[in-house]
């Protein structure tokens, strides 16, 4: 398959509907920020994908063994952990944007795992994993751009011109991030 092929495959992984705990994690990480705050979002986005770049590598290369089971319980506790931690975080603490940061580059590592099964699946017989995977990345890496600017695009909606305060916005979506996860881990645990 050539770089066009990976990146598209890559950009409809994140932007399929049935992938939404994807989108739930980037838009729980991005709550705690405002439209002027764009480049720290876009620092937030992109330690996500080096993390999920690194283990989605290394999987792919079965150079980390993981348990499949294990990896799909704990993205939506990541999804959890992000949203409460959104919620009683102090925006005056001078460390925020650096824990936030942090979240975004460990908690992609787990993510990166989710994604090897079916990157994997996508590599076939590839002699080599190099291109693929950098276009597959790519493709995230640019669908999450537009699922932020889509993101954006409502907060400014609801903030400028609706008049929503900041504080509702941010508590919300870290709200709708926590009771959608502990649903998702619900019934990753029953089924």
């Amino acid at each position: 398959m050539d770089f066009g092929i990976y990146f598209t495959l890559g950009l409809e992984h994140i932007t399929d509907i049935n992938g939404f705990d994807h989108m739930l994690f980037i838009a729980a990480l991005m709550a705690p920020f405002a439209i002027k705050d764009y480049k720290q979002i876009l620092i937030l986005v992109t330690a996500f994908t080096v993390g999920h770049s690194l283990t989605l590598a290394l999987a792919s290369l079965k150079i980390i063994p993981f348990n499949p089971t294990v990896i799909e319980l704990l993205i939506p506790v990541t999804i959890f952990i992000t949203g409460i931690y959104n919620l009683i975080r102090k925006e005056s603490a001078t460390n925020s944007k650096t824990i936030s940061y942090l979240i975004a580059l460990i908690f992609g590592l787990i993510h990166g795992m989710g994604f090897s099964n079916f990157f994997q699946s996508l590599l076939g017989k590839e002699s080599s994993i190099v291109k693929p995977l950098f276009a597959f990345n790519l493709g995230v890496e640019a669908g999450q751009i537009l699922f932020v600017f889509i993101l954006l695009s409502i907060q400014f909606l609801l903030l400028r011109i609706l008049k929503f305060k900041f504080s509702w916005w941010k508590n919300a979506l870290s709200t709708l991030a926590v009771v959608v996860s502990a649903f998702l881990f619900t019934q990753q645990i029953i089924s």
